[in-house]
């Protein structure tokens, strides 16, 4: 994630052992993006809340599939995600997320 634009590529291996590449960049400007490899989002919508926060909503076949905030700390060295998944426009599932920057 930099200022204005957030880089995702998720290698995903599902309980079945089947594989998928989720890839996409967007910038942060409310606009809608394309999303490659995801069952869940076909495009999604970046907007920045503040400079530490960006919120992110997902949609497939025009229903909201998806939204997370992706928090930065105040330090820059790590980022936490929380996501809710839906289904039939109710929450089906929800995680979080915590990443360190790696050392160069």
């Amino acid at each position: 994630m930099t200022a204005e634009m957030v880089r995702v590529r998720q290698d995903v291996v599902r309980q079945d052992l089947s594989t998928a590449v989720v890839t996409m960049d967007a910038p942060c400007d409310g606009r809608t993006h394309r999303v490659t490899g995801s069952p869940y989002v076909d495009v999604i919508v970046y907007a920045r809340l503040d400079s530490h926060t960006i919120l992110g909503v997902g949609e497939r076949a025009h229903e909201v599939t998806l939204k997370k905030t992706l928090s930065l700390s105040a330090d820059g060295q790590s980022l936490l995600m929380e996501y809710v998944l839906y289904e039939s426009g109710a929450p089906s599932a929800h995680g979080t997320a915590f990443f360190n920057r790696a050392l160069a």
